[in-house]
């Protein structure tokens, strides 16, 4: 059976831009390759139209199984087409924001398919439009929105008694993707990271739309994903992110990794991706060698990895509830609202499956 570490490292090598594709080529062309496998990981990490693009870039479509491609070329077309509206929305939401004087910037996938670094719109994989937007444009912006065809999504009574890092979610009337107006990056405010005024002062207009900086565009595709999706709590890769991370580099060479590990969040991130990927030099970790004959012993003991996994999950699970308990007992207004919205607290509850 092949592990779980080696399904890994195939990926990565479809999706680097520095791996030998003659080797590639070789081993996809095995007849006892285990492509089930792969998609069923590529698929957990939300990069199987990556992968379908990626080979078509390097000329490897004709290695995929028949019904496989037929397959893959479906999924990559449907996403095709949902960037290209979502991508029509910015444009629209950019141009709204623009003639308002909102002062405001597009993030993550949105930020990247509107600065076209990807080479098909089908690459990525997006969810919603997360746009940062001023303190003092909030409101405003929101309310604009809420002008222009969408409507306020349900959010739990938390978002009305805490400084979340986001408003309340716009759910389109016509379209595909939310909106999410953003005050700061992190669900954390205990952070002085990526702070909001540093992004909105060097944000770039790039097809008449607002993006961060490169730099900016790097960390934060580092920083969201270890902070937010709680990447360095789990010691684990996203290759959804990494490929982000991989992209921004690939177009602006000049960016320095070794500027970029000034932070423990950062370092974690470079030294799996050194694991993964031949554009990270692991010798630039020469001195955490130890972390990384752990994070590699990891991967290749998938069931150790699970328990861990399974563990953290829990941990951090009785963390957000105990929180929320203390929340009830001592703030009278949040306890009426939870007990207002009892029935969909408690199918989270449910789903969760604690």
């Amino acid at each position: 059976m092949v592990s779980y570490y080696h399904t890994l490292k195939v990926i990565a090598s479809i999706l680097s831009y520095k791996n030998d594709p003659i080797q590639l080529k070789k081993l996809l062309s095995n007849p006892l390759f285990d492509w089930e496998t792969l998609v069923k990981y590529a698929s957990r990490h939300l990069v199987l139209p990556t992968i379908y693009t990626r080979l078509d870039q390097k000329s490897l479509l004709h290695v995929l199984p028949l019904d496989l491609k037929e397959y893959l070329n479906e999924i990559t077309s449907i996403n095709r087409n949902r960037n290209t509206s979502i991508l029509n929305d910015v444009n629209n939401i950019s141009n709204l924001f623009q003639t308002h004087h909102i002062n405001h910037v597009f993030l993550k996938g949105t930020a990247l398919l509107a600065g076209a670094y990807y080479s098909d719109l089908g690459e990525r994989m997006i969810g919603d439009i997360d746009i940062l937007v001023d303190s003092k444009d909030m409101h405003t912006a929101y309310q604009l929105l809420l002008n222009a065809n969408f409507e306020a999504a349900q959010e739990s009574p938390l978002h009305q008694y805490t400084d979340h890092k986001h408003l309340p979610r716009l759910i389109p009337k016509s379209g595909l993707a939310a909106v999410e107006i953003h005050r700061r990056l992190f669900n954390s405010k205990n952070t002085s990271l990526l702070m909001p005024n540093s992004i909105l002062e060097s944000k770039q207009l790039i097809n008449k739309v607002f993006i961060p900086s490169n730099i900016h565009l790097l960390q934060h595709s580092v920083l969201n994903w270890q902070i937010n999706d709680k990447g360095y709590y789990f010691s684990k890769i996203g290759f959804r992110s990494a490929f982000d991370s991989l992209t921004i580099l690939n177009r602006h060479p000049e960016i320095c990794v070794l500027d970029e590990i000034n932070n423990k969040y950062s370092k974690n991130y470079f030294q799996l991706l050194s694991l993964f990927f031949d554009e990270i030099e692991p010798q630039i970790f020469k001195k955490n060698s130890l972390k990384l004959y752990y994070l590699k012993y990891k991967f290749e003991h998938t069931k150790l990895s699970h328990l861990i996994d399974y563990v953290l999950n829990k941990l951090s699970f009785l963390k957000v509830l105990f929180q929320r308990i203390y929340m009830f007992i001592i703030n009278k207004e949040y306890r009426k609202a939870v007990l207002a919205d009892y029935n969909r607290i408690f199918k989270l509850l449910k789903i969760s499956k604690f």
